[in-house]
């Protein structure tokens, strides 16, 4: 009877995936991309407003309860990307999350802030660059205007507040490094995750869906390439 469970089981998640995937691409139309293999649990909610654009690469994973609101920015996911339980992203203006990435549990992105020293009301907002298979654990904040480097480790319960530099682990509030990774972090080192993903280190362009090399600038001490607009 095991085996039967698990494949009930199964039929009905790849269901409810290919459901929401086909109701969010007729819904948000040429401003959803998306790539294949996803698993997403129940009460994931991707919501698409004003002019935003989404594009998310292959293999995503999501828990329950992952909640991502894209209100007239851009938010751009590469491929093999693990949401756990209760991930919050919030993108009013660009937020770009590299290959391989692991966010733990109940993890906050937001690419913004209210302004308090004018009315509460205004928003102020920055990118937010993730690198190629960071690990951000659970309950951790990532705010505006931030970049983390590839293959870095963000402590649980952390909040990021500054530039995180590649090959790191940092934590604390706000976060601070307290070591470097040392080890599996040649030069040559790709993302390991997708054969299609070509992602070297240092190279965020190469993995991230939709990321036009002449909109992109290179920032050498975080590892990592930007889109500014």
């Amino acid at each position: 009877m095991y085996w039967l469970k698990r494949a009930v089981y199964k039929i009905g998640r790849e269901s409810r995936t290919a459901g929401k995937r086909l109701a969010w691409r007729i819904f948000y139309g040429k401003r959803f991309s998306m790539g294949k293999d996803w698993k997403i649990r129940k009460n994931t909610e991707i919501e698409l407003t004003g002019r935003g654009r989404i594009s998310i690469g292959d293999g995503m994973i999501t828990r329950s309860g992952v909640s991502i609101l894209v209100d007239g920015g851009d938010l751009r996911v590469g491929d093999h990307v693990f949401f756990n339980h209760g991930v919050s992203i919030t993108c009013l203006k660009e937020i770009s999350i590299g290959c391989g990435c692991k966010i733990g549990n109940n993890v906050v992105i937001v690419d913004h802030d209210h302004d308090y020293r004018g009315s509460l009301e205004d928003m102020v907002s920055s990118p937010v660059f993730i690198g190629n298979r960071v690990w951000i654990g659970a309950n951790a904040v990532i705010t505006r205007g931030v970049s983390i480097g590839q293959g870095s480790v963000i402590g649980a319960g952390s909040v990021v507040t500054g530039d995180i530099p590649p090959y790191c682990v940092a934590a604390g509030v706000p976060a601070r490094v307290i070591r470097y990774i040392t080890e599996g972090c040649g030069e040559s080192e790709s993302c390991g995750e997708s054969e299609s993903c070509g992602s070297r280190r240092g190279d965020l362009q190469a993995c991230l869906p939709g990321l036009q090399p002449a909109e992109r600038k290179e920032r050498r001490d975080i590892g990592c390439v930007e889109d500014r607009r």
